[in-house]
């Protein structure tokens, strides 16, 4: 009997982190239902590939039942993001997000590994996967604060409140 609780104790471990992974898995690919977002602004790229990033953000944000609306629709958050390219880093991203009273809430930054072009115009070396995969990045830290903030009774998360 000594024996199969040993056994069990690894067994139980392993269920408990598979079923946590699992519920990771759904914040990162959920946004809560009816909640609006505006893509406001997008700085740093070039228009072409400012446009083919927003299209691979709509389709990443669709998936996630995110419901993203135009620029100056309504909306209860609006996202401003910031991306700069370097042939040695790829792209570095920060997402500002606003409250309906435009408040910032929350940023959401990291760095997504690309193949970018010469150092005179690092922009004009990305392809889809690259930018498809800056979309992923981006939205996985967006839609954890909007799950975060929804299950906050304020609507702000402590993150959000230490940003301030």
């Amino acid at each position: 009997m000594h024996l199969s609780r040993r056994r069990a104790g690894p067994a139980i471990a392993s269920l408990v982190a598979l079923a946590l992974a699992g519920c990771l898995e759904t914040t990162l690919r959920t946004a809560p239902p009816d909640l609006p977002v505006s893509l406001e602004s997008l700085d740093g790229p070039p228009e072409a590939v400012r446009n083919r990033l927003a299209g691979f953000l709509a389709a990443e944000a669709a998936q996630r039942q995110m419901r993203l609306v135009a620029a100056g629709s309504p909306a209860r958050y609006r996202l401003r993001g910031h991306l700069a390219a370097a042939p040695s880093s790829g792209v570095t991203y920060v997402w500002d997000i606003y409250d309906d009273a435009a408040q910032r809430t929350q940023r959401v930054a990291g760095e997504s590994p690309a193949r970018v072009g010469a150092l005179t115009d690092p922009w004009a070396g990305m392809d889809d996967a690259t930018l498809q995969g800056l979309a992923r990045r981006s939205l996985d830290g967006i839609t954890v604060f909007l799950v975060q903030s929804q299950a906050s009774p304020t609507g702000v998360t402590a993150e959000a409140a230490e940003a301030e």
